[in-house]
């Protein structure tokens, strides 16, 4: 009979949370700050089962794109905002 790794789900909703917050700044106006408080999220669940054997991977994978997300967000929308500007 095969363990069950508790940790395991909380891996998954990171990895997904934080593609989520990568792809989800797209939308107008309720992208951005949608996009940091999933990656906020993905972060949280991440940092919760990285210590997981069979779930490491995934937990580092959704934690390098939450962050990834929360960097990412800002410099976009100071560079659209930047443009704009110019304009």
């Amino acid at each position: 009979m095969s363990q069950v790794d508790p940790d395991r789900g909380k891996a998954i909703a990171g990895l997904v949370l934080g593609i989520v917050g990568l792809v989800i700044w797209l939308i107008p106006f309720i992208g951005a700050p949608t996009s940091i408080i999933v990656s906020i999220l993905g972060i949280i669940f991440s940092s919760q089962s990285r210590r997981s054997v069979t779930a490491g991977g995934m937990a580092s994978e959704g934690l390098v794109l939450s962050i990834i997300a929360i960097i990412l967000v800002p410099v976009l929308l100071i560079c659209s905002l930047g443009a704009v500007l110019l304009i």
